[in-house]
């Protein structure tokens, strides 16, 4: 009833008001409890940042970092890397390598040494998957129409096109002339 992931949201709870995740875990339940990204692309290109904390010093936590084949089966759980928590957010990085197979992420409860009996908490926040790069932004490669295009009927629908130039730009701005 009580171990799960859920949304928390309260002064500290989250590193960026207003909602953060939260799991909750008590002792007496085993299972690998885990959070799960919808499936992405990008291994060895991008970065995962995201922050993370337990939610009291009095105890030990480690958040395991994997990679999943499927999201609703924790048995192709792949385990990557793993942190240990403090009692405050902290930002954390990880290049992840490319498993074939394997489109999405989890964050997994670390588990209890034997003798622990008080549940434990940890909250995730700021989850971002960022091409990295070392290149300022370059301009978008503009498909339809074509730059310097003429004779274009502006009484129908015109359509507009163009993809990312390289970089992580954070938007792009229209001329239009």
């Amino acid at each position: 009833q009580y171990t799960k992931v859920s949304i928390a949201s309260g002064q500290y709870d989250a590193n960026s008001q207003p909602n953060a995740a939260k799991i909750l875990v008590f002792p007496d339940y085993q299972y690998p409890v885990t959070l799960v990204t919808p499936g992405l692309s990008g291994f060895g290109v991008n970065t995962l940042k995201f922050y993370a904390k337990k939610y009291d010093a009095g105890y030990d936590l480690e958040l395991i970092i994997g990679v999943l084949s499927d999201p609703y089966s924790l048995e192709s759980f792949q385990e990557v890397d793993r942190v240990r928590l403090s009692a405050e957010f902290e930002e954390y990085s990880f290049a992840l390598p490319a498993v074939e197979g394997k489109p999405y992420i989890g964050f997994q409860f670390g588990g209890y040494a034997d003798g622990e009996t008080a549940f434990k908490s940890l909250r995730i926040d700021d989850v971002s998957w960022d091409i990295v790069t070392d290149q300022p932004p370059m301009p978008a490669v503009i498909s339809l129409p074509l730059d310097n295009a003429t004779n274009l009927d502006i009484m129908q629908a015109v359509k507009m096109q163009w993809a990312n130039g390289g970089g992580n730009p954070e938007g792009y701005k229209f001329y239009f002339g």
